[in-house]
């Protein structure tokens, strides 16, 4: 199961959970990540594809459109 964050010493996944509210045309939102953490990016409750419809860093996901 993906998952956002870094594997427990336990072995329990960490999630991370980010929910924004864009504002006129917004397309360049903060986060906090790892470069070997895993991104699930939604728009409506839609899944969007990397590099098609978005791009990350460890500090900025930016939507291809707003």
């Amino acid at each position: 199961m993906p998952f956002i964050g870094k594997q427990g010493s336990t072995g329990n996944s960490k999630i991370k959970k980010y929910s924004f509210t864009a504002t006129a045309s917004q397309t360049a939102f903060s986060v906090s990540s790892d470069a070997s953490d895993e991104l699930q990016v939604f728009l409506n409750g839609v899944l969007l594809k990397e590099t098609d419809d978005y791009t990350y860093t460890t500090s900025t996901v930016t939507l291809g459109t707003g």
